[in-house]
């Protein structure tokens, strides 16, 4: 896995099996929850808990299932993913996997070069005292401001068997979440793709998606319920 700190270019890889086939005999439907609720057993501890997270499993679960896109763009019109089911699911494939697929992930901060100021800037910035910034000192405050506004917090989820035929990836940044300004008509969601997609080895895939300027497989739109937009909205 690679975390946002790590420098740049390092992360885990899908290392394939020598022939890079799919085993013999592998299973990748899900036929229930009981084999997933193994994991959720050991990721959340409790009984009430599991069955809180039951409903998220059968809908990925059944996601998973679907082997054409039209099929997934059809079930994924109506689907909507809350952030506590998304996070419950993580968990439990994190600690056991789900179902017959193994879990992991990559995550990357990007930001445009432009905007990183020069150790120059950031020296005349310390230097500043009370009041108004000028000159460098200023130029560095601004690029600062304005890195946060474009920069880009990606998080990638990858379920994948054995043989790494068949994956299911999830992905998503700070602004595919916004309730506000989102860039798809729906509002907040996660972008959701599989091996149906393409027809590009998820080696390759996987490698670009962890490259310092990530390149993302073919995908749709799945809404996305986030947590914090719920609390805000009460707030106002």
């Amino acid at each position: 896995m690679n975390r946002v700190g790590l420098p740049r270019g390092v992360a885990k890889k899908v290392t394939p099996n020598h022939a890079f086939k799919p085993t013999a005999g592998e299973a990748t439907r899900f036929t229930g929850t009981s084999g997933a609720g193994v994991g959720l057993t050991r990721a959340l501890g409790a009984p009430q808990l599991i069955a809180m997270a039951r409903e998220s499993l059968e809908k990925l679960g059944a996601l998973f299932n679907l082997g054409r896109k039209r099929e997934v763009e059809r079930y994924c019109r109506d689907l909507v993913i809350t952030s506590e089911d998304f996070a419950d699911v993580v968990l439990a494939a994190r600690i056991a996997g789900f179902g017959p697929y193994t879990y992991t992930c990559h995550f990357r901060e990007i930001a445009p070069e432009s905007l990183e100021p020069s150790q120059e800037e950031i020296n005349a910035l310390g230097r500043s005292g009370v009041g108004a910034l000028s000159g460098k000192a200023l130029k560095a405050a601004r690029k600062m401001d304005q890195l946060f506004r474009d920069r880009r917090l990606l998080a990638t989820h990858l379920f994948y068997s054995r043989s790494y035929k068949y994956w299911h990836m999830f992905y998503f940044d700070q602004r595919d979440y916004q309730p506000s300004g989102n860039h798809w008509d729906h509002g907040p969601h996660l972008h959701y793709s599989q091996y149906s997609f393409t027809r590009e080895s998820l080696q390759a895939i996987w490698q670009r998606v962890c490259a310092v300027k990530p390149e993302l497989p073919p995908s749709v739109h799945v809404r996305y319920d986030y947590h914090h937009n719920r609390v805000r909205k009460k707030g106002t």
